[in-house]
């Protein structure tokens, strides 16, 4: 018998808004890591882009505030992600199934609406890592408070631009927090990073006990501090009183060994990439590459088309010349005001217009249903950019296709990858308006994937 919602300890509102969103039963990402962020467990998870990541930690973690409000508490959750996109996408899934109070805090908007906003108490912020730590700073986020940090797109957060604001963040967090990240790509590199970075919020809180402990003298106030901070710490003299603990929990080691386990976690690959998404390479000169592209455009007809390009100062000028060939586009870039930049997202995700255009800013998390084809206009610097640009594709169990349309140099790497990656790159060309194999025998052997994929 398949799982339910509620099999996960999901209540019934949540499930019925989710019934009316068309999400009926959980995906396996979901089933797996639902009861461990339920149980409090730190993890680190990776799944296949398209899986249901964002609902496998949102849907527990909004069941735990429904089930134990905190009225007079501040802030209980921060969620960072790496894009204003991403952030915004958050929200619109925690409105999407319950009325628990969230807001929006971006680096780039106005810092005195976010602090009104944080009057309001929501039990939820979302925002970029730098942004949120400036709010700390500020002393208008209590950091002490929150309970759960959220770590979407972590290997994201965890790269070297990002690094040090999100390794801030970490540090001015309680020992006691749940830290969960995710994404669909996991380097060796972003799981010592992250350990880490909860081995520091445990240093931090083993360091100030002390220096409290110190300053106790004859202060009642300061007395019953220490005795919660040495509580949440694993004190011996504080811990053992805690009658909600477990024999267990009270050594300790324990405690301490707990609170700095991460338990990563990396689901059993759907093979989106290989099996559902259709891999294309098409030769173009870089001067070529915009008329090549029209030219794809025109023959495939796409019903909804993502460009990625790495040179953010060539959208707009792709998008205008897509634009004086009658083909309607949207150009997002970080270079763009907030709300130019979501009005473009909710065009294409409306279908007002079938092309976006853009750099690798929407390449993480990003989900933006039915896009049926990709087209890369230069390989990205690591595999793992290449596998979220093509993972914008082919999501929720459909199919779709995924076009490289690159030089001679190019066309040297995309072969280096589709072996690095196991993947099946079919060469193609454009003749007479139509997309096609550069030699019959070719032909024969790959045509049927040319008219499956993509289609939804």
């Amino acid at each position: 018998m398949d799982k339910q919602f509620s099999d996960f300890g999901i209540g019934e509102e949540i499930i019925k808004r989710l019934s009316a969103a068309g999400i009926t039963s959980p995906t396996a990402v979901q089933q797996k890591i639902m009861p461990l962020v339920a149980e409090g467990k730190n993890l680190m998870f990776q799944s296949e882009t398209g899986t249901g990541k964002t609902f496998a930690y949102l849907l527990p973690i909004l069941q735990r505030l429904c089930d134990n409000p905190k009225s007079s508490n501040p802030v209980r959750v921060l969620v960072a992600s790496p894009t204003y996109e991403l952030a915004s996408q958050i929200k619109a899934q925690v409105r999407l199934v319950s009325d628990v109070k969230c807001a929006l805090c971006i680096g780039g908007a106005p810092i005195s609406r976010q602090v009104e906003l944080l009057k309001e108490k929501p039990q939820i912020v979302i925002g970029g890592p730098a942004r949120l730590l400036e709010l700390i700073h500020l002393k208008k986020l209590k950091a002490d408070a929150v309970e759960t940090l959220v770590l979407d797109e972590a290997d994201r957060l965890l790269s070297p631009e990002l690094r040090d604001a999100t390794e801030g963040l970490l540090e001015r967090l309680p020992r006691r927090v749940q830290l969960i990240g995710n994404s669909a790509t996991v380097s060796d590199y972003t799981r010592k990073v992250l350990q880490n970075a909860r081995d520091a919020i445990d240093r931090a809180s083993e360091e100030k006990a002390p220096a409290e402990r110190g300053k106790a003298s004859g202060s009642k106030d300061s007395a019953g501090k220490i005795s919660t901070d040495m509580a949440a710490n694993g004190s011996k003299d504080a811990g053992a009183k805690d009658s909600g603990n477990t024999p267990a929990d009270q050594n300790p080691a324990n405690q301490k060994q707990a609170a700095s386990a991460i338990e990563f976690v990396t689901l059993p690959t759907e093979d989106v990439l290989r099996k559902r998404i259709t891999h294309v390479a098409i030769f173009a000169e870089r001067r070529d590459k915009i008329d090549t592209l029209r030219s794809f455009i025109n023959a495939v007809k796409p019903k909804k088309l993502l460009v990625f390009t790495a040179k953010s100062d060539q959208i707009e000028n792709i998008a205008s010349k897509l634009r004086y060939r009658k083909l309607e586009c949207e150009a997002l870039s970080a270079k763009i005001g907030k709300q130019e930049r979501k009005s473009a997202i909710d065009r294409f995700r409306s279908g007002k217009v079938s092309i976006l255009v853009t750099t690798d800013l929407a390449s993480r998390g990003l989900d933006i249903p039915d896009v049926t084809h990709v087209v890369q206009l230069d390989l990205p610097q690591t595999a793992d950019f290449f596998i979220h640009r093509a993972g914008r594709t082919a999501r929720a169990g459909k199919t779709g296709m995924n076009c490289v349309i690159g030089d001679a140099y190019e066309m040297q790497d995309f072969a280096k990858l589709e072996k690095k990656l196991g993947l099946k790159v079919y060469p193609k060309i454009l003749y007479k308006g139509k997309l096609t194999s550069p030699r019959p025998d070719a032909e024969e052997n790959d045509g049927k994937e040319d008219k499956g994929k993509g289609k939804q």
